[in-house]
C-alpha cells in the first residue's frame, strides 16, 4: 500500500487508519447489532480482532499490499471506514467495501468516499471491474453503489 495517500473532497477526507483508530471502530462498528446485520464479516467484533485487523492495515501501509483502507471523517469527525481488498489479477478486479456509523447513515458520506476511491482505484491500477455486494435487505448501500455507476448483476439466496 505505499501508494495509499489521503483523499479529499468538499464533503470527506479518507485518511489512514491508525491505532487510535481501534476503540471507536470496536464501538461503533462491532458492537452494533444494526451494522453487524449487514456485513459478513465484522473485523471489529471483539476489541482483539478489531486490534488485530487495525494493526494488518497500518502495517501494509508500508508494502506492496493489493488492499487499501481508509478511515472516512466528515468536518475532522470519523464517520466510517472504506477499502478495497481481493485484487485479482486475471481480470484486474478488486472489490470494495464500506462501513458508516449508524448516527451519520443517510448523510451521502458513502457516496463521497466510494467516489474519491473508485477514481483513485483506476489511476494507481488502471483496474477494470469493481465488485461489491450488499445485503439484499439494504437498499441505501445498493443505491450508493448504484449512484456510482454500479450494476447490479445477481442476486444470491446466501451469500455466505
Amino acid at each position: 500500500m505505499k501508494t495509499i495517500e489521503t483523499l479529499k473532497n468538499s464533503t470527506v477526507t479518507l485518511r489512514r487508519y491508525s491505532e487510535s483508530d481501534i476503540e471507536l471502530l470496536y464501538e461503533k462498528l462491532g458492537k452494533d447489532p444494526e451494522i453487524a446485520r449487514y456485513t459478513g464479516w465484522n473485523p471489529y467484533s471483539t476489541m482483539e480482532s478489531c486490534s488485530e485487523f487495525v494493526h494488518e492495515i497500518v502495517s501494509g501501509y508500508e508494502s506492496d499490499s493489493d488492499a487499501y483502507g481508509w478511515i472516512i471523517e466528515a468536518d475532522n469527525i470519523p464517520v466510517g471506514e472504506i477499502g478495497a481488498y481481493g485484487y485479482l489479477t486475471e481480470d484486474r478486479s478488486i472489490e470494495i467495501g464500506y462501513s458508516i456509523f449508524r448516527e451519520f447513515w443517510g448523510k451521502g458520506y458513502a457516496t463521497e468516499a466510494l467516489s474519491l476511491v473508485l477514481d483513485f482505484l483506476k489511476d494507481i491500477r488502471e483496474i477494470e471491474t469493481v465488485r461489491a455486494w450488499t445485503a439484499t435487505d439494504n437498499q441505501k448501500s445498493e443505491r450508493v453503489l448504484l449512484k456510482n455507476g454500479f450494476e447490479k448483476t445477481e442476486i444470491k439466496d446466501k451469500a455466505l
